[in-house]
């Protein structure tokens, strides 16, 4: 049954036909006639608008403006919901790129780039729609009527546009993930690289094969990989019991200019780096069995060391360190074993490797 379209939806024709003229523009102009644009509204409340080839279909439900855009063959959807400044979200993908991306409006906007239609599922207390979300599980389906939503996207590359002190918990099993401007993210893949920046609060990643990347970030921090490189760069304790902790099966670590006062790297087969200065009354523990592990560190600097080497490692130092027995030197190599002081001793480090070189380097 089509009908005229009452003037409560104008606000959702005026959307439409924006999306609409958008793709239109896109579009090379192959004749000189008049346009011509149809608005139909059906019995559920859906207004379709229909203009040169192009029909954008908008809805309302739940507290939510849902958009869908199809132009020729190609279809995108687009969800938005009110949200709370600090909502939590959850998303699973199954394959395809993930990108979160912080915002100021207190809204979560879901775009997919295929015709995955998207529904937001609360999750939270509030008995009323007119209320912002809390909580939010993102799911996906094929077509509006297709009988239940699922809780992964396939093959789906998804936007998700959320307020800055948004947590997101998200789950891939393929594609890489770009997390950036939240206040938390949780992360685990399968396959793919982990890029996060601008994190403020708390910072969760494990990959089984990828990269991971934290950059310019604060709060707690663990990240881990079992084939894959671990990056943390610019990184500020936001609490006292903040902590640090990289892990790499097979893989390289870096850390550089960490802030938290308990520091944590270690890798099975690859090297740990770090440059910066130590937290004073710091905890650093590095770990290699098959890696070398080089600190570069201020000259100012004031450490305690307890470095051991097994098998074929040695331990090089610029640092002129006041060993237990009293001695001072410049340089000491080929010894299974150092403790040593430098300046009051306010950091601990603990180095250890089975066949690797425990360096520690002054950063002039």
């Amino acid at each position: 049954m089509k009908r005229t379209v009452p003037i409560i939806n104008i606000a959702l024709i005026v959307l439409a036909l924006s999306v609409t003229t958008l793709f239109a523009q896109q579009k090379k102009a192959t004749t000189k006639k008049d346009q011509h644009i149809h608005i139909v509204e059906n019995d559920d409340g859906v207004v379709t608008v229909s203009r040169e080839g192009t029909t954008t279909t908008t809805t309302r439900g739940n507290g939510a403006v849902i958009v869908h855009v199809q132009s020729g063959s190609r279809e995108h959807g687009e969800r938005t919901i009110a949200a709370d400044s600090n909502v939590i979200i959850t998303l699973t993908n199954t394959s395809g790129h993930v990108s979160v991306h912080g915002w100021d409006r207190n809204e979560v906007r879901a775009q997919t780039n295929d015709e995955k239609h998207i529904e937001f599922r609360r999750s939270d207390s509030a008995s009323s729609t007119d209320k912002a979300a809390s909580r939010l599980q993102v799911l996906f389906s094929k077509s509006p009527a297709e009988d239940g939503m699922q809780d992964c996207g396939e093959g789906s590359n998804v936007q998700l546009d959320v307020p800055r002190g948004a947590t997101v918990y998200l789950r891939t099993e393929s594609g890489d993930v770009e997390i950036e401007d939240i206040a938390e993210a949780h992360v685990q893949t399968s396959s793919g690289d982990v890029s996060l920046r601008h994190i403020a609060k708390a910072t969760e990643a494990r990959s089984a094969n990828g990269d991971l990347s934290l950059e310019d970030s604060s709060g707690r921090v663990r990240l881990g990989s079992i084939s894959g490189d671990v990056e943390a760069r610019n990184i500020k304790a936001v609490e006292g019991s903040d902590s640090l902790i990289l892990r790499s099966t097979s893989g390289d670590i870096t850390l550089d200019h960490v802030g938290q006062a308990k520091v944590e790297a270690g890798t099975i087969s690859g090297v740990v780096n770090l440059n910066g200065p130590l937290a004073r009354g710091g905890s650093y523990e590095f770990k290699t069995t098959s890696g070398d592990v080089t600190l570069t560190l201020p000259e100012d600097g004031s450490f305690t060391i307890n470095a051991q080497v097994f098998e074929s490692g040695e331990i090089v130092t610029d640092f002129p360190l006041k060993i237990v027995t009293g001695a001072t030197s410049p340089k000491i190599s080929n010894l299974n074993r150092l403790v040593g002081t430098f300046g009051t001793g306010d950091a601990t480090i603990n180095l250890i490797s089975i066949t690797g070189t425990l360096r520690l380097r002054k950063n002039k």
